[in-house]
């Protein structure tokens, strides 16, 4: 067991109880399409092929909370970035570390140790609204709602997550998110009008 925000639906985790199988809940109450992993199970990632699958799996591993498991997923060298102004990158560095881009596996488990560590744990949740195929091509949209560690303050973000797959690994990860909501609950953000409260 993790103690981690993904174990109750952290950052790109599910919402589950503990009676639903650890994979992933649509906004709609429905579970995905995927038969989970049974437990222990160590699946790689060339048993998931297809971008669907992969996803699922990717997801699925999310919510357990491992982040080696979840970067076991990501190929070697990757197209990894995340949406904020460029020019806030460095400033906000030491409250919120994982906002960087990336290029390599092992950054891709840094990112999920370093959300583990600036938020609250059994404070979060995520709702996956859609996930839409195309291709090798992949566009996951929701909302994660953590709280920030240093702060205490709840926030809430909404979040598009594009995912290329190729080979039965994830290639391109780029996150577009409400980066201002993130940067006012870690008091990154100047003054002014608090992050929305969860």
């Amino acid at each position: 067991m993790h103690n981690s925000p993904y174990d109750q639906g952290g950052y790109l985790g599910g919402n589950r109880s503990e009676s639903d199988p650890p994979v992933m809940m649509a906004a709609s109450s429905r579970q995905w399409d995927a038969a989970p992993a049974s437990e222990g199970s160590t699946v790689s990632s060339a048993t998931h092929t297809t971008p669907r699958a992969v996803v699922q799996e990717l997801l699925r591993r999310i919510g357990e909370g491992d982040p080696e498991r979840i970067a076991e997923l990501y190929a070697e060298q990757s197209d990894w970035k995340l949406a904020w102004p460029q020019d806030e990158h460095a400033r906000a560095r030491s409250a919120t570390p994982w906002i960087r881009h990336r290029a390599t596996r092992a950054d891709a488990a840094a990112h999920y140790r370093e959300l583990v560590e600036h938020h609250v744990p059994g404070q979060a949740a995520t709702v996956i609204e859609r996930v839409l195929v195309d291709g090798d091509d992949a566009v996951v949209l929701g909302e994660i709602r953590q709280t920030a560690r240093s702060t205490g303050r709840a926030y809430r973000a909404r979040f598009a997550l594009h995912l290329t797959i190729e080979g039965g690994e994830v290639t391109r990860h780029h996150v577009y998110e409400d980066s201002l909501a993130v940067a006012r609950a870690f008091g990154t953000q100047g003054s002014g009008e608090e992050g929305r409260e969860a």
